[in-house]
């Protein structure tokens, strides 16, 4: 209960554990002081050049899945089991970014060598990309653009927690997990823009759909192609724009969403 976490550290066999403070689950402690975790723990590749017609499994969104060199530096995974890393030439004072099929790798299928002091992704960072385009030749990527996610944007910590107002078993779950746009289930074109009242303690949910056949991505609380979501095949965007609009998507009344990004 509490501010008590879970650890098996101090378990008697293997499997058990118990609930402690925060300070003392080493784990916690050591996931906290992961580089990127605060500034980019989430980061999202697109492309509408070489990259996507070339390498189009090593963009989209990725995620943090590891560190290296002794947790000076990270690398970050996607839905198609990509990782943007550093390179295996790579040092903390001098780092190229590639991404390919493993953490640490050799070599890579779209690098970036043109900044070698950069540690933790950032928004902006679209210069000095190339893809693979085959036989050993790469090409310049003027197209990709780098988009960070923290997961904070447009949530709330002070909302109190919401009570049912009603115990009828017909009604369905609460769909308000903070404010801004809710996921309703994966790989569906429907989300919820929530928004919270403090007034009388109530969610206020308006009803809102992604367009151009889109889905929505909970973890980037944006709208996106399907098969960059995981949930069709690559076919669907072949010759589309990747972007990040804030116009794809529409609410009931014509409304916006606060907090989309």
């Amino acid at each position: 209960s509490g501010d008590l976490v879970f650890t098996n550290e101090y378990g008697d066999k293997p499997g058990e554990g118990e609930c402690v403070e925060y300070d003392k689950a080493t784990e916690c402690k050591v996931f906290n002081e992961v580089p990127c975790l605060y500034s980019c723990p989430r980061v999202y590749l697109s492309s509408n050049g070489p990259a996507f017609d070339n390498q189009y499994r090593r963009i989209g969104c990725f995620r943090i899945s590891g560190t290296l060199f002794g947790a000076t530096l990270v690398h970050y995974q996607n839905q198609n089991g990509q990782y943007l890393t550093p390179d295996s030439m790579s040092n903390p004072l001098s780092i190229k970014w590639i991404v390919s099929e493993s953490p640490g790798a050799f070599n890579g299928g779209i690098k970036n060598t043109k900044f070698d002091y950069v540690k933790c992704p950032f928004d902006g960072w679209n210069q000095g990309w190339e893809a693979d385009i085959g036989q050993g030749h790469w090409a310049a990527d003027d197209t990709m653009k780098v988009t960070c996610h923290r997961g904070d944007e447009g949530a709330s910590t002070d909302a109190p927690p919401v009570t049912q107002t009603t115990t009828n078993p017909t009604n369905p779950p609460q769909n308000c997990h903070k404010d801004g746009p809710n996921m309703i289930e994966s790989c569906s074109n429907d989300f919820i823009c929530c928004k919270f009242d403090t007034s009388d303690n109530t969610w206020e949910e308006t009803a809102c759909s992604c367009n151009n056949d889109n889905v929505f991505e909970q973890d980037f609380d944006i709208c996106t192609w399907p098969d960059i979501a995981g949930c069709t095949e690559r076919s669907m965007t072949w010759g589309h724009q990747l972007e990040v609009r804030n116009d794809d998507y529409t609410c009931e009344g014509g409304a916006k969403c606060e907090g989309y990004p």
